[in-house]
């Protein structure tokens, strides 16, 4: 579903940081704000850099902070611009042709209005030039990753540049001037359009969060795509609200001093002129006291959804292993369960915490698709979930669970680039929660986990077609 975040990253970022943090690691709070991760790794020839910042879209608008960053690398007022006054004057002028286009779509006087005025604002800007400043510093491969509920800037340099590369970052922050938002919001609607084309779980995954967590932003992200141009007042101020000092990670990976490093980066981020703003509370699940149960139709396939709220403060080692254990595939215990129970064209699959959230405050979603159809699936998956969660894994089973989470994530784990952001990931998201190393997961810790999550009244959703 778009934005296609990886709701499994909550997990990955667990075995990750972990890794990391079993070397030299430091964290510290810049003079502005900003958070910074340290992990010097000598046998690294590059610096691996990640800064996470929050989602926080405003409500008409879901995706404006993803169409911000990736805009953010088409450059600043002090990047690009051949006189940032003009080009400010201009680009409005642009922004009002959009909204009146848009107002009136078949006004030929208003197209060429608008195709008038996108002419002249790109005459004074140069889209590629801050992507030329950070290739000279040196940057490589600078790209943006959506994580929801947080958005990544990646990208890699030497230790040399660190401080040129922590100028280029503090004057994006400062003086972006999302230059090209007219060419990425489009491109933000087509994908998250096609998306949820392809994805008929949509539908049921929207009406499971109306249930259970109806102001919970992410509904917004199953909502049918909000095709008008947002104005670029709310743009900036949605950029400026997420890129607030304290809103933002910085983790960096590699071969460098952190000593001198820190130093450096102490002055850079020295202070910052984004406005104050408050960020909304978070949203929790309601309490569920009773059986909620709702039915969809129209779906291509037959499935059911069952969620689970998530008790609070949970180990997320121990929630990605429970989640493992008790419902990711078909050699999870639900289904081996189904498939002795006749249930031969079963696809099971699972996501804990989800939605994608901070500090693992909501559900644990279990979904099953069967093309037999959905009588009595329901009461049969819930009553599975609960025999299971009656007797602790055994030590075979739960080492099958934890070397297959491992193996998942050997590949990643090899990537510098994302270890730092997961180290950025990690902080930003889960500044709390505790961690277990898979080396530790006790069997009885799991059931009791398993145990907390499915007694208690559940939410159920049933796709028909």
């Amino acid at each position: 579903m778009w934005p296609a975040p990886d709701v499994r990253a909550a997990a990955l970022v667990c075995v990750l940081a972990a890794t990391v943090a079993a070397q030299q690691t430091e964290t510290f709070v810049a003079p502005d704000g900003t958070t910074f991760v340290l992990a010097p790794d000598p046998a690294m020839p590059l610096v691996h850099w990640a800064v996470a910042t929050l989602v926080l879209d405003p409500p008409r608008y879901a995706g404006l902070s993803l169409a911000t960053m990736r805009s953010s690398l088409a450059g600043t007022w002090t990047a690009g611009s051949v006189d940032a006054d003009r080009e400010r004057a201009a680009l409005d002028e642009q922004d009002r042709a959009w909204r009146a286009w848009a107002a009136a779509p078949g006004d030929a006087s208003l197209l060429a209005q608008l195709v008038d005025r996108t002419q002249k604002a790109e005459g004074l800007g140069d889209r590629a030039a801050f992507r030329r400043v950070l290739a000279a510093l040196p940057v490589h491969r600078p790209e943006i990753v959506d994580r929801y509920p947080a958005s990544v800037v990646v990208l890699s340099t030497v230790a040399e540049a660190i401080a040129d590369v922590g100028r280029a970052l503090v004057d994006r922050r400062e003086h972006v001037a999302l230059r090209n938002l007219h060419v990425v919001w489009p491109e933000i609607v087509v994908e998250r359009g096609l998306a949820q084309l392809g994805d008929p779980a949509t539908r049921v995954r929207a009406e499971v969060l109306a249930l259970a967590m109806p102001d919970h932003p992410f509904g917004r992200m199953l909502d049918v795509p909000e095709t008008a141009m947002p104005p670029r007042d709310l743009a900036f101020a949605t950029w400026q609200t997420t890129q607030r000092p304290e809103r933002t990670v910085h983790a960096l990976v590699g071969a460098f001093d952190p000593e001198a490093v820190k130093a450096t980066l102490q002055q850079t981020f020295e202070a910052t002129a984004l406005p104050p703003s408050e960020a909304p509370p978070p949203v929790v699940p309601r309490p569920v006291t009773s059986l909620r149960r709702s039915v969809v139709t129209g779906l291509p396939k037959p499935m059911v959804a069952i969620a689970f709220v998530l008790p609070p403060d949970l180990d997320r080692t121990l929630l990605t292993v429970t989640a493992h254990w008790l419902a990711r595939g078909p050699e999870s215990c639900l289904g081996q369960d189904l498939l002795r129970k006749g249930r031969k064209t079963a696809k099971v699959r699972v996501e804990a915490p989800w939605p994608p959230t901070r500090n693992a405050a909501g559900m644990l979603l279990v979904e099953v698709e069967d093309e037999a159809g959905v009588d009595k699936l329901a009461d049969l998956v819930l009553q599975a979930c609960r025999q299971v969660a009656v007797a602790e894994p055994t030590a075979s089973a739960l080492a099958a669970v934890i070397a297959a989470e491992q193996r998942e994530r050997t590949a990643t784990a090899n990537d510098p680039r994302a270890i730092a952001e997961a180290l950025a990931l990690d902080r930003l998201l889960f500044p709390k929660a505790p961690v277990t190393p898979f080396e530790r997961v006790d069997p009885k810790a799991v059931l009791r986990v398993a145990t907390r999550i499915v007694s208690t009244q559940p939410i159920i959703v049933e796709g028909r077609p």
